[in-house]
Order: C-alpha cells, then structure tokens, then sequence
C-alpha cells in the first residue's frame, strides 16, 4: 500500500522495502545503466501505477515501461522511465525477473503496447496517402485511419503486419497467410 504522496516513504510491498522518495536523499543521485535483476522489486499503486524499489538504493513511483526493440525483440533490452521520462535503467531480458515480478512489468507493458489483433479486413479505401479500414478484430469490429507511409504500414519478418492508426493505436496482423483470400488480396494493394 503506498502511503499519500506528502508522505516522506513509500511502503507500497509487503515485504518490507521503503525507502525515500522526496528531499535530498531522492533527487538528483542516481544514474542510469543496467539494472541488477535480484535487487529488483515491483509494486503498483492505486495512486502512482507502477513502483520500483532498488533493494539499498530507492524507490521510484509512476514507473514507465519501453521496450528498445519492440518490433523484434520484445521481452529483451527493457527501460524503466520514471515519472519526467528521465531514464532508470535497463534490463536485458524479462526472463531474469521472477515470475511474479515479471507478471506485474508484462502488465504494464501490455497496458503501454496495447495491439487489437487484425483477424479480417471488411473493406480497404485509399484516398491519396490515407488508408480507410474496417476490420474484425480480436476486440469486435473497428474503423481506423493510417496515413500511408513506411512509418505507419511496417512489414515484418515474412507474413507480418503491423498497422498504426492516425490516433497512435496499433493492429497486427501475425499472419498474412493465415488470413481469408479476400482480406489478403485487399491488403496486398498497399503492401
């Protein structure tokens, strides 16, 4: 449970681990470089979202995930933000973390990089550099609008496809081949 924010120590995990998160002690000491998986703790907080406790060191409130790679590499080389985007550390790989720990950064990393999963393509329109879809999707039927470019269609490795809409929001398609004849054909015009 994390204390208020006035509050001088975050004491947001049952085992025990607070440490100051304002005045002196917190500001300005710490520089970025690879993070020591054992001496890792995660929480999460009503108020702050995700915690970060550096077992000796401090505790960070409001934690970012960004993952460097996220197209290829998607559980390697993981950033943690703090609250001014200003960088923590890194962590090779998730699978360092133990499985609950890893359980609450894979949460809040499927929070960040939500993707809606592209299972058939009703209708495709282009109109100049602008792509009107409506799809079906593994959250129901959607409507979204991609500018066309290398930036927003992004063919993957082989038969992938990631699509960003105008508003930033993400649709894959895992598998080309594995999608209906028609839905292929209408894509492949702007692949």
């Amino acid at each position: 449970m994390v204390q208020e924010p006035e509050s001088q120590l975050l004491d947001c995990f049952a085992n025990g681990l607070a440490h100051y998160t304002t005045a002196e002690y917190a500001r300005d000491c710490w520089e970025p470089g690879w993070l020591d998986t054992a001496k890792l703790s995660f929480g999460t907080s009503r108020s702050w979202g995700l915690c970060l406790t550096m077992e000796n060191v401090r505790t960070w409130l409001g934690v970012r995930i960004v993952r460097s790679f996220p197209l290829t590499m998607a559980d390697s080389y993981i950033v943690f933000l703090n609250r001014k985007n200003e960088e923590i550390g890194t962590i090779r790989s998730l699978a360092e973390l133990s499985p609950s720990q890893r359980a609450l950064v894979e949460e809040e990393i499927r929070r960040r990089y939500l993707v809606n999963e592209v299972k058939r393509i009703n209708a495709l329109r282009a109109e100049s550099d602008t792509l009107y879809f409506d799809v079906e999707t593994s959250r129901g039927r959607r409507e979204f609008v991609v500018r066309a470019n290398r930036e927003t269609v992004i063919g993957l490795d082989g038969e992938r496809v990631l699509l960003i809409d105008v508003d930033g929001n993400r649709f894959a398609i895992s598998d080309l081949r594995q999608m209906d004849a028609s839905s292929q054909a209408v894509l492949q015009q702007v692949l």
